[in-house]
């Protein structure tokens, strides 16, 4: 009797997880992004030459405001083609940052190239990490500049995220 008690029980527990395990589990739905960024400082680190370009290594801090909001540190790598065409790629973390009420550490790469009059001729956008409130944060884009003249220039960064669960 009391085997078949034991059987029992594991044969309820092996049924109960199997029945979690195929329990769907949904990301929530995308949802736009619109957040424009202003870059308050620059630090130029190191500046090297090759071919008639220079590779300039800058960190940045810049504020946020839209679908995400905080204050933010950039480590960028740019060149400054010869051609006066510039691209850059860097790591961006959003420090104490809100998304939707939640808040964290947002960490995202960027990507863009500028032709010579300084447009922006390619960007994108894409959510590496998020910590506390903003873990299983995913998301992608790019980047329109909204006064590429300015300085500071300002960003918007469009797009989709969603959480995952």
């Amino acid at each position: 009797m009391r085997r078949s008690l034991g059987v029992s029980l594991a044969l309820l527990l092996a049924i109960s997880i199997v029945a979690l395990a195929a329990s769907p589990v949904r990301a929530t739905p995308p949802r736009a992004v619109s957040t424009d960024g202003v870059i308050t400082t620059r630090e130029i680190i190191d500046v090297r030459f090759a071919d008639g370009n220079a590779l300039v290594s800058i960190v940045t801090t810049a504020t946020y405001t839209g679908t995400w909001n905080g204050f933010a540190t950039t480590d960028f790598e740019v060149v400054f083609y010869r051609t006066g065409a510039v691209s850059a790629h860097g790591v961006i973390t959003c420090h104490d940052c809100t998304v939707e009420g939640r808040s964290g550490d947002l960490v995202y790469g960027v990507r863009f190239v500028l032709d010579a009059t300084g447009v922006v001729r390619a960007s994108s956008w894409q959510i590496l990490d998020g910590t506390d409130g903003l873990a299983g944060i995913h998301g992608q884009g790019t980047l329109e500049q909204l006064a590429p003249l300015a300085d500071p220039s300002p960003w918007r960064y469009v797009g989709q995220y969603h959480f995952d669960p």
